[in-house]
């Protein structure tokens, strides 16, 4: 028999799939040399998005993620979530300040 099997179980290596999930809800935070100190973009502004998916597209900044370098445009980079009744819905999700540009 396999000699994995007769260790007990506190022996073996904790696993790593518990650290991946956490992550999964908590997108990292960009480190402090890489923080962006005067954004030029702020909600309420007019942005045009020069790469990526939605390249080539205009919307209106909704938030601007300071911690993280992003932005949510309104009306793009949309994603299909299922909400509490079952029912799906879609939801903008952010985009890195580098690919868009004030209009």
């Amino acid at each position: 028999s396999s000699p994995c099997l007769l260790l007990p179980l506190q022996l073996l290596p904790p696993s790593l799939d518990a650290a991946r999930c956490d992550r999964r809800f908590f997108p990292k935070l960009v480190k402090k040399k890489d923080m962006i100190r005067t954004w030029k973009i702020r909600p309420g502004d007019q942005v045009y998005i020069n790469s990526g998916k939605e390249k080539g597209s205009t919307g209106e900044v909704l938030l601007a993620d300071h911690l993280r370098n992003m932005v949510k445009v309104k009306g793009l980079n949309l994603r299909k979530v299922k909400d509490d009744e079952g029912n799906f819905k879609y939801i903008e999700k952010k985009i890195h300040y580098s690919n868009c540009a004030l209009t």
